[in-house]
């Protein structure tokens, strides 16, 4: 009703990190909605707006990675808060703090067909292939090795692709 709103997508292991809150549904048990107790303590109304908790996050986390992983599912996390002023093309990290969690999506978007061909074409030739995506790092393994391009036991730890991505 008029009012602004700035909605993020992107990396949940990102925008999770930005959220002090999450919108609850019907599956939100309360210990993860930031209630205490145990898991059998009732979930909050749907569509209350909850305290992000670290437990809440961690169970988030989780989910992504086992899409992410062994699915290869490109996850994306949505949320949202007011606006308080007109952003137009500027955003700060200050505008993106304290967001509120809105869900998470998971995608299959597979590589092409010819995909794995050219990386088999390219190492016969000598060339050495390296793979550069946005993806995070369970989802780009997984997609490499199903074309190809990772060894099913390589694999970088969080320090090396960081020191590969320049520390984003």
């Amino acid at each position: 009703q008029g009012q602004r709103l700035l909605l993020v997508k992107g990396a949940p292991e990102s925008v999770l990190g930005r959220c002090s809150h999450a919108l609850a549904n019907a599956d939100t048990p309360g210990d993860i909605a930031g209630r205490g107790g145990s898991s059998s303590r009732a979930a909050p109304p749907e569509g209350e707006v909850v305290a992000m908790t670290e437990g809440m996050r961690r169970s988030l986390l989780e989910i992504m990675a086992q899409y992410g992983g062994a699915q290869a599912l490109r996850c994306l996390a949505l949320a949202f808060k007011p606006a308080a002023r007109e952003l137009g093309g500027s955003i700060s990290p200050l505008d993106e703090a304290g967001l509120t969690f809105v869900a998470m999506a998971a995608m299959h978007d597979p590589p092409r067909r010819e995909c794995a061909g050219a990386i088999q074409t390219c190492r016969r030739a000598g060339i050495r292939v390296i793979v550069v995506t946005g993806d995070n790092q369970a989802t780009a393994e997984a997609v490499c090795r199903d074309i190809g391009a990772l060894g099913i036991d390589a694999g970088l730890d969080p320090e090396q692709l960081t020191s590969l991505t320049g520390g984003k």
